[in-house]
């Protein structure tokens, strides 16, 4: 039987990675709201001072959640202390990228990158390498001019697109994919004179790949990316010479009609034979399932997929649909006990209720019970002022009932 103080400790652990959760939102709408001021040439600089505050306060409520679950362990379901750990890694990468890609932008001085190799009316260009791929709009290249001993490194966002930020899973995908084609070639960089740079401070440029005679091919990197569909067209930012907004469209288009529109995943479980629900992100899972190991065709987008199995605690997981076949991780699912099944017990909206079981007080909600499999049992709850109705149930291996008390 679970103590009420075990279950003050999970119903603690869980809200405390709640709100390492919600800063994460916090985050992103903030990345959001910068990214589109940015389109309509708002200044989007305290917003971006907002987010790198807020990056701060999420990094030390992950701090205070790591340090809580490192020191209660021992009063932690088995299940809950894997999945803390797994929420932990991903947590730890979203806060690195965070602090990687949020810049503040200054705004005094705007230098355009570059030389008088390619001098023009209307515009300037550069050779260089690609180094790395933030986003998959955004590149840092490596510029080696001529008469200077140390090269030169500028971040280019390149004109015409808008792609989806790595710290979504989308934008994770495309953007390695675009690592995959454009990290260490060399390429020419051509940018408008008249906008050289963004409200960052980036160089606002058009990419083309060089070909093997140092002479630029027609391989346009705003094209490539929307034939590809990691992209799409973004024309908010202004006249830009380089830039046809016709052909962008059309590359787009070309997107839509010939890139594939669905994608597999393999799925594999240890155990096997686990069943597997996959759902759209914000909607229900699918009723119909299959069993592991199995492959799933989906439309192209962002899931969530949970896997369950008899004596087994169940797991979710968020994932990517891309054109092909994608192979997930071998899903370990952790065995539970043979003769308890659990009970999750939540109050809406009082919450911090106290629940019985069979009339005897076991913890405070909201909490999870480790209760005898098949054998009846009455859960109650008591709220000063409310009045609930009794829930009968009969726990079972392998199963996760949930009860929400809502008052009469």
């Amino acid at each position: 039987m679970t103590t009420g103080y075990k279950t003050v400790v999970v119903a603690e652990a869980r809200q405390r990675l709640a709100d390492v959760v919600r800063d994460i939102d916090g985050v992103l709408k903030i990345q959001k709201q910068a990214k589109e001021q940015e389109q309509y040439n708002i200044d989007p600089s305290p917003l971006y001072s907002a987010a790198r505050l807020a990056v701060v306060a999420l990094a030390e409520d992950f701090d205070i959640f790591k340090k809580y679950v490192d020191e209660n362990q021992k009063d932690l379901y088995a299940t809950e202390l894997n999945y803390y750990k797994y929420m932990s890694n991903v947590i730890e990468a979203q806060i690195e990228n965070f602090q990687n890609s949020i810049i503040i932008p200054s705004l005094t001085a705007p230098i355009a990158a570059g030389s008088k190799e390619n001098d023009t009316d209307v515009g300037m260009s550069f050779t260089a390498r690609v180094i790395t791929v933030p986003d998959a709009d955004t590149l840092i290249v490596r510029q080696f001019p001529d008469g200077e001993a140390i090269p030169r490194d500028h971040t280019v966002r390149v004109a015409g697109i808008d792609a989806p930020e790595s710290g979504t899973v989308r934008g994770k995908h495309v953007a390695d994919k675009t690592s995959e084609f454009w990290v260490n070639r060399d390429v020419i960089v051509f940018y408008d004179r008249h906008t050289p740079n963004d409200l960052y401070g980036r160089v606002l440029g058009t990419i083309y790949l060089l070909g093997s005679d140092g002479e630029a091919t027609d391989t346009n990197f705003a094209i490539w990316s929307l034939e590809r569909c990691y992209s799409e067209p973004n024309t908010k930012f202004g006249k830009n010479h380089f830039v046809d907004k016709d052909q962008l469209k059309l590359a787009f288009s070309r997107c839509a009609v010939g890139s594939p529109t669905h994608g597999t995943i393999k799925v594999t479980s240890l155990p096997t034979h686990a069943v597997v629900r996959v759902g759209k992100i914000g909607e229900s899972l699918s009723q119909n399932s299959e069993l592991t190991p199995c492959e799933i065709t989906l439309p192209v987008g962002e899931y969530i997929i949970a896997l369950t199995a008899p004596g087994c605690g169940s797991l979710i997981d968020e994932i990517s649909v891309s054109p092909g076949l994608t192979h997930l991780p071998v899903y370990n699912l952790p065995k539970l006990a043979s003769s308890t099944g659990i009970v999750s017990v939540d109050v809406a909206p009082v919450g911090k209720a106290v629940v019985l079981v069979d009339g005897n007080p076991v913890g405070v909600a909201p909490l999870s019970l480790d209760l005898p499999v098949d054998v009846p049992v009455t859960i109650s709850v008591s709220v000063p002022g409310y009045q609930f109705e009794s829930q009968s149930i009969t726990p079972k291996i392998g199963e996760i009932k949930k009860i929400v008390f809502v008052p009469v």
